[in-house]
């Protein structure tokens, strides 16, 4: 007859500090200065610890970026690329607050940090707009990548693509871009249940790598910033210690200069525009002429809106100054380089607002520049019109510090808009 199963007599109170007659283990914390192999490892009685070993940035993005990936390998290494933990000596080169654990490439402020904005670097209004769409690209990259990843089924998972190692490799590659406008899964139903795995699998491969291709833009718009950061600051660190006499004719060349051209590049470039084509000038306006910079700023957003929306062949500088004024209000445009034309396409608000402009639906699709957006109702889109426009570059030119004397004149805007409802 089998024996009953007793139950062990618990411990009392009294019995809980009983040695054991077996020492207790090492806790890991107590083997702190256990010394490393050399290899990244501590080794501990029957544990290993792997050391997180960081590496400077960039430095795992080469070419096997490009590669297809599991879609778990591919988002953690995508979350690798996003997030980058400075290294000792980019904290000291840089000037990183010792709080500063990792850096967001999706943030322009971090972006900025590693070009060497801490440590004094000056940035031109191209390199901090250019590294903003980047960075707002990127954004909406990751965003459809991980939204993508979230629905994979299982079978998707653990798909892999035989002897495919990049998507060029892949036969049906040709087939997906003709459809890639069409989110690459439409028809879905007619596809056997394998076709349908392997082409949500492509699907997700695809949107990985459009953030690889623009996280690669980000690497090369951040070393040609920092390679001309690191060559201004190394002339200023070969120059002695400014005497104070030095730090006066700075102040007063400074002076000069913004005497002569008081204005950024673009704005200036605008304002001759506006002073040789609205005020019939031959000569250019400088700050010694007698009249304003321009007569209102009512006055030269309407002058403005009309030379966006109506276009017309531009200069060089022209052209270049219009590109940066519309990053500036969020506006996305098409470039004609041939003929030097700008045409305004749309613009998105803050609020998410789109607001297209019509006659822009001629224009063959050269070249335009802007964050991508998801499609969104008719009933959410309306029409750019001059008094729309013209109140963007309203809002945005009366904060500019250089026209704070320049009479405002809102009232322009609605004129045109009052005559029309007459």
């Amino acid at each position: 007859m089998a024996r009953p199963h007793v139950e062990p007599p618990a411990l009392g109170a009294d019995d809980i500090n009983v040695s054991f007659p077996i020492p207790r283990p090492i806790s890991v914390f107590q083997l702190s200065g256990v010394s490393s192999t050399g290899s990244g490892r501590f080794v501990l009685p029957d544990l290993a610890l792997r050391k997180v070993i960081k590496k400077p940035i960039f430095e795992n993005f080469d070419e096997s970026a490009y590669n297809v990936k599991p879609p778990t390998q591919m988002l953690r290494f995508i979350d690798g690329l996003r997030y980058h933990k400075p290294t000792s000596k980019e904290s000291e080169a840089l000037n990183l607050s010792s709080a500063t654990e990792r850096i967001y490439l999706h943030v322009l402020n971090d972006i900025l940090m590693m070009c060497g904005a801490r440590k004094g670097a000056r940035f031109s209004s191209l390199d901090v707009n250019r590294l903003r769409a980047i960075a707002d690209q990127l954004g909406s990259r990751y965003e459809a990548v991980d939204k993508t990843f979230r629905t994979l089924s299982t079978d998707v998972m653990r798909y892999r693509f035989q002897g495919v190692t990049r998507l060029e490799d892949d036969p049906s590659h040709f087939e997906f871009l003709a459809n890639r406008r069409r989110n690459s899964l439409v028809g879905m139903e007619l596809l056997n249940l394998e076709d349908q795995v392997r082409r949500k699998a492509f699907h997700f491969q695809w949107l990985a790598r459009q953030y690889v291709v623009t996280f690669a833009q980000l690497k090369t718009a951040m070393q040609e910033i920092c390679d001309r950061v690191q060559k201004d600051m190394a002339v200023l660190g070969a120059l002695s210690a400014p005497t104070l006499a030095d730090i006066n004719d700075a102040v007063e060349a400074e002076f000069e200069s913004k005497t002569h051209r008081p204005f950024p590049t673009f704005l200036f470039v605008l304002i001759q525009k506006y002073h040789r084509e609205q005020r019939n000038k031959s000569t250019v306006w400088t700050i010694h002429s007698d009249e304003p910079p321009v007569d209102s700023i009512g006055h030269f957003v309407l002058y403005l809106s009309s030379v966006l929306l109506q276009p017309a062949p531009m200069t060089a500088a022209e052209l270049h100054s219009v590109q940066v004024l519309l990053q500036i209000v969020k506006a996305e445009f098409r470039i004609d380089y041939h003929s030097m034309i700008l045409v305004v396409t749309k613009v998105v608000q803050a609020d998410g607002q789109v607001i297209v402009n019509t006659l822009s639906r001629s224009w063959p699709d050269s070249v335009t520049t802007g964050v991508e957006h998801p499609c969104r109702h008719a009933s959410d889109v309306r029409v750019l019109t001059h008094e729309t426009m013209g109140s963007l570059l309203f809002a945005f030119l009366t904060t500019v510090r250089e026209l704070r004397l320049v009479p405002r004149k809102k009232e322009l805007l609605n004129r045109g808009k009052k005559m029309k409802e007459t």
